[in-house]
């Protein structure tokens, strides 16, 4: 999902609550937002032949360090632009 100016403004202003993190790599404290958000499955152990495909999956917005490479992950619903709780989805 596109973030929209508005709601990646939303993130930033978030963000903003908070001392800015410093890379666990590299020391420094510049972070590229993403303006996409992902979704990161839940793992299942299939222990049956028959399995579901209903899985739950956790919101998520990449803060990339522009010195190393570095990534963290921040709650898109935390953030405030994915409305929660964690929602199932049907995949297939």
């Amino acid at each position: 999902m596109e973030l929209s100016p508005e709601q990646l403004g939303q993130v930033i202003e978030y963000l903003k609550r908070w001392n800015t993190a410093v890379c666990a790599i590299c020391q420094n404290d510049d972070w590229a937002v993403a303006a996409t958000v992902f979704a990161l499955p839940e793992y299942k152990l299939r222990r049956t032949a028959i399995s579901t495909n209903i899985q739950a999956v956790f919101p998520l917005i990449p803060l990339t360090c522009k010195t190393c490479g570095n990534v963290l992950f921040l709650s898109a619903i935390a953030a405030g632009v994915v409305p929660g709780p964690i929602k199932e989805l049907q995949n297939g």
